[in-house]
């Protein structure tokens, strides 16, 4: 999900997160659907990159944007990140562009609180789901260039979303125990 705002706004939500700061963010978009809706509020802390766990939902900077994702993977140098109702992972980013994690989802209804043993279980489970989604996803799109280059992105497209969809079903479902 991206959270669009003003290059002004983007530096103070920046320095508030440095400074310690909870900071409060409306969620835009939908790519984390079912656990995080358009028009949530999340919550997010300052976190060093060294301390992120599987399943972690993260926030960083991707130009002019924030993007609020799960943490899958990290090499070190880079993380790999994704979106529970995205087919494919985020391009791998620097650990250093990581602001800081979620742990309070606040819906229309009701609060999520991330912050606690059953919610960080629940999220590895999820990442774990996701993780293995983006390796077939990325598996099959590799196998697909080498088969047909680029002839039938159509088919490819429709192959590739269905083969995710299971796995995207079993997110939403265990997002609910949360």
């Amino acid at each position: 999900m991206n959270l669009r705002y003003t290059e002004s706004a983007l530096n103070l939500i920046g320095e508030s997160l440095v400074d310690g700061e909870i900071t409060k963010l409306r969620v835009t978009g939908d790519s984390m659907y079912p656990l995080i809706r358009k028009g949530d509020i999340v919550l997010v802390r300052i976190l060093s990159p060294d301390k992120l766990s599987l399943g972690d939902i993260v926030v960083f900077r991707r130009g002019g944007e924030y993007v609020t994702h799960r943490f899958l993977e990290d090499d070190g140098m880079t993380i790999l990140t994704k979106g529970d109702n995205s087919v494919f992972p985020d391009a791998r980013i620097d650990k250093e562009a990581v602001f800081g994690e979620v742990f309070q989802i606040q819906h229309i209804d009701k609060v999520l609180e991330l912050d606690n043993k059953r919610a960080h279980y629940i999220a590895a489970i999820m990442a774990l789901f996701s993780l293995a989604n983006a390796n077939i996803t990325i598996a099959l799109e590799t196998m697909w260039i080498k088969l047909f280059k680029n002839e039938f992105t159509r088919i490819k497209i429709l192959v590739t979303r269905v083969i995710s969809y299971p796995f995207r079903g079993i997110i939403r479902i265990i997002s609910l125990f949360i």
